[in-house]
């Protein structure tokens, strides 16, 4: 219509005209133009078009649907994952304490082994010294507690003593784990020996009346040992004395002070020719038995020899070696005694060496080779004295452990000493025993 307006106008006006004049007819054409096109869309709509939307929409439910349950699930997922790292973290924690648990145990259980370790060489230790300090027997040395007398009173004083009295004095059982074996013996040896302190300061007649020690029927049968001890060893036992009036036996004691009386009144019951001296020792009765006028021990002594020789009827008498039975408390000086013990002490501790011909040598000093000589000239003779009194200063010097430890490997290595030598090194050792 507008480009029909630019070239013509009136053909623009006609058509306008026309339209104008047809308007009512148009219009009901167009009405029912546009109602035609909307019954078909309607029926296409209704056919075709509608069951897609119903389709879509049913998926869309189904997917809000679906949505929904997803971000529930995403939630429950969420808060499993919050759970399981928590749990996570909780196990962390939990494997952190049992490893340091696992690793405190294994420092503990060290510890304590290393204890049960340092306890075991201590009680090692000190059943190795208990067995050397066991008390030595002989025909004339006896002794008035024995090894079992011991044990039993150690057995009471055990049951009596309250247990918890190192822990509460001297040690704590925590103390206990950070300690070495010699540190704990250190403690343990000193508190020992404070215990038993009082039983090494008891006389003969002292142990005789603790009824806790010995018992009294005991006690009388030790002092009969004791003066059996001191009667002929051998062939003169047989004698009966009292058929021959000459050869009545006389005792002679050597007692302490205090317990002289009580040990004379006893022993006058037995014997009616007694003789009671007072003893140096308080811890040391001596007994000596005379027939004749003669010590019994040299009238025994003679007995024994004669018997050797008449068993070995042999020419190679001199290569048995027969003991010498003189009591050392008798048969020799108490200087002499210590004039050999020192000799020996200085040996042990290499004071005292020997050269390749045999002498031996103390500070360029020859002494000599033959070691009873040397003890006599060191007991007896002036030129020595000052050599002596150096050898003991030197000695004295040393801490006693040690002494004990090289007398110890001297006996141990020395197979050359005499039996009165190995004497003297026994009682050495029991002087320098660290339990004493």
């Amino acid at each position: 219509m507008i480009l029909t307006g630019i070239f013509s106008q009136s053909t623009l006006w006609l058509l306008l005209q026309n339209v104008w004049g047809n308007l009512v007819t148009y219009l009901l054409g167009t009405a029912v133009t546009i109602l035609t096109y909307l019954g078909i869309v309607w029926l296409k709509y209704s056919t075709d078009i509608r069951d897609r939307i119903q389709k879509v929409q049913k998926q869309i439910q189904r997917l809000e649907s679906s949505v929904k349950s997803t971000a529930i699930e995403l939630r429950r997922c969420y808060n499993e994952q919050l759970k399981l790292e928590y749990d996570l973290y909780a196990q962390n924690l939990r494997l952190e304490a049992l490893n340091y648990l696992i690793k405190t145990a294994k420092q503990k259980a060290e510890t304590l082994r290393k204890t049960l370790a340092n306890f075991s060489q201590i009680y090692n230790d000190l059943v190795r010294s208990r067995e050397q300090a066991t008390t030595k027997f002989s025909e004339i040395r006896l002794s008035v507690l024995t090894d079992a007398d011991i044990d039993v009173y150690y057995q009471n004083f055990l049951s009596t003593l309250p247990t918890e009295i190192f822990t509460q004095e001297r040690l704590k059982r925590s103390q206990s784990w950070q300690m070495s074996a010699e540190e704990f013996q250190n403690q343990l040896i000193p508190f020992a020996r404070q215990q038993f302190e009082h039983l090494g300061k008891l006389s003969i007649g002292e142990v005789l009346k603790q009824t806790d020690l010995i018992a009294a029927n005991t006690a009388k049968l030790r002092l009969n040992q004791l003066g059996d001890g001191a009667k002929e060893l051998l062939r003169l036992q047989d004698i009966d004395v009292s058929l021959n009036p000459t050869s009545q036996r006389e005792l002679t004691l050597w007692v302490a002070a205090k317990d002289k009386e009580e040990i004379f009144g006893y022993y006058s019951r037995s014997y009616r020719t007694l003789t009671a001296l007072v003893g140096e020792d308080e811890q040391r009765l001596c007994v000596l038995t005379r027939s004749l006028g003669f010590p019994a021990y040299f009238l025994s002594q003679i007995e024994y020899y004669r018997d050797c020789y008449e068993r070995s009827q042999s020419e190679q008498i001199e290569q048995e070696e027969i003991p010498d039975l003189i009591p050392e408390e008798i048969g020799s000086s108490k200087e002499l005694k210590h004039a050999y013990q020192s000799l020996l002490s200085a040996i042990a501790l290499k004071l005292v060496s020997q050269n390749s011909q045999g002498n031996y040598q103390f500070n360029a000093q020859s002494l000599g080779k033959d070691r009873e000589q040397i003890s006599l000239a060191l007991a007896t003779e002036f030129t020595f004295s000052e050599l002596y009194e150096e050898l003991k200063e030197r000695i004295e010097a040393f801490e006693h452990d040690l002494i004990y430890h090289n007398l110890q490997e001297f006996k141990a290595s020395a197979s050359y000493l005499t039996r009165y030598e190995y004497k003297v090194l026994d009682d050495l050792l029991s002087d320098y025993n660290p339990l004493n």
